[in-house]
């Protein structure tokens, strides 16, 4: 309405609800980029404190609820922000985990879905659901991400190996 245009030139320029609600809520699509600061910790750091800066903003934390009962009851929506959002954050983080291993930062395979979600969940939770400290949150997730990625692995049988010795 303050723009002075119709719902159709609104269609024009957004595909979709979920791409027009993103460039409200999160104007600056640098926010979504994995950084490459030349070591894992640094690389976890900026991506957490990415994410908290995301879902800290008051436009998103105020769209969030109704983007997502929209991501469950719209396919194209979930299809728009997986494609605008998922995707390209997916990617990153293969590149992140890649440069690590390249590094010798990282000696095992890592799941880079699991690690996305791993920060974006913890993130939201904290911010939307337990209301701690998100500063707190970073360095403790940080702190134990970049130990967990550059460990070594256990697997469920080394474990139970192990109880039994």
């Amino acid at each position: 309405r303050r723009a002075a245009v119709s719902r159709t030139t609104v269609r024009l320029r957004w595909k979709s609800k979920a791409e027009l609600v993103f460039d409200a809520v999160a104007p600056n699509p640098s926010i979504l980029q994995v950084p490459d600061t030349g070591s894992l910790e640094g690389d976890i750091r900026g991506c957490v404190d990415n994410t908290v800066t995301l879902f800290r903003s008051g436009p998103m934390r105020a769209a969030f609820q109704g983007l997502l009962d929209d991501v469950r009851n719209h396919p194209d929506v979930r299809g728009a922000l997986v494609e605008r959002i998922y995707q390209p954050s997916i990617e990153g983080f293969e590149q992140l985990i890649a440069r690590a291993v390249a590094r010798g930062e990282i000696h095992h395979e890592i799941d880079t879905d699991v690690l996305f979600d791993i920060i974006a969940g913890s993130s939201l939770y904290r911010l939307t659901v337990s209301g701690g400290d998100a500063n707190r949150l970073a360095d403790q997730l940080v702190t134990i991400l970049t130990a967990g990625l550059g460990g070594a692995t256990t697997t469920r049988t080394s474990i139970a190996d192990n109880k039994e010795r």
